[in-house]
């Protein structure tokens, strides 16, 4: 049993092999200012929970990465190479797993029953632009807030996640760079994808050292159902394709420019389609949603 605040200093690599469970009283926590690998496998994970008899949420934490922790790498195919990395390992009762610029691999967890944002990534400082961070192969539920937040430069990657039963966004996105939202399951949420990158334009007017960004958005082939407000809900250039959008509030809330194409909208109980901007609209599927199948106010 943890029952104080661990620290991995910078420089350090604390490795934790499969199958070992890691209890932690009330208040205990990790911080990880090295190297943190935390490799379970399918059949053997590694468990970090509670040490209470009755569990409950926020019982423990933090579990954070911070600046000068280790970053994950990859090979030329995108393989896990070395760094920090979280796979195969149940994460629970806790505060959520965070990352303030940092860039750890997160990869087939089960991160569940946390008081705040289940994976929170935060790296706002543009440095962070040439990495990458994978959220992959998750399966995520019973948050407060969000289960999965990503703020900042870099490329995300969060594909392949199962999102269940938060009672913020399933996943929410906020950068003005690269990142790929595809083949998530995202249901039960109140929004259930929300990407939007106005808190960085905002303070910068679209301007990167005296040169307009093009950023690139691409959320495609998801499935999000019987979320409470709406089910993808985006703001400003991005792509949307291949998505199956059903049983929420709006299907899609679309405020700027992008693309909206060959999306299936089904039975949602609101407007399957709402846009208030200039995207481009076509080759979906739109049936049975009941406010309608498109509102599109048109402006820029």
């Amino acid at each position: 049993v943890v029952t104080g605040s661990v620290l991995v200093s910078e420089g350090v690599k604390l490795t934790i092999e499969d199958g070992v469970e890691v209890k932690f009283a009330g208040g205990a926590g990790l911080t990880i200012f090295g190297e943190l690998v935390a490799k379970g496998t399918s059949g053997s994970g590694i468990t970090f929970t509670s040490a209470q008899d009755t569990k409950a949420a926020g019982d423990w934490g933090p579990f954070a990465f911070v600046g000068t922790s280790v970053d994950a790498s990859y090979d030329g195919n995108g393989n896990y190479a070395s760094g920090s990395i979280l796979e195969y390992c149940t994460v629970e009762y806790g505060k959520g797993v965070t990352a303030t610029m940092s860039n750890p691999f997160i990869n087939q967890n089960t991160i569940r029953y946390h008081s705040d944002v289940g994976i929170n990534i935060s790296s706002t400082e543009f440095s962070n632009r040439s990495a990458t961070i994978k959220i992959t192969g998750n399966n995520i539920s019973n948050t407060v807030n969000d289960g999965i937040k990503y703020s900042g430069f870099g490329t995300a990657i969060v594909t392949g996640n199962t999102v269940k039963t938060v009672s913020g966004d399933g996943i929410h996105i906020a950068t003005p760079d690269v990142a790929t939202i595809s083949n998530n399951t995202v249901e039960e949420c109140d929004t259930g994808i929300n990407v939007n990158r106005d808190w960085w334009f905002n303070m910068h007017n679209y301007d990167v050292e005296g040169e307009k960004w093009a950023p690139d958005i691409i959320i495609s082939d998801n499935t999000v159902r019987n979320n409470a407000s709406k089910g993808i809900s985006v703001r400003h250039m991005l792509r949307c394709t291949g998505n199956v959008i059903s049983g929420n509030g709006v299907g899609f809330y679309g405020n700027g420019s992008g693309a909206f194409e060959g999306n299936h909208v089904l039975n949602n109980s609101g407007w399957g389609i709402e846009v208030n901007g200039s995207h481009a609209i076509k080759d979906n599927i739109i049936s049975g949603n009941t406010g309608g199948a498109i509102s599109y106010t048109a402006r820029f």
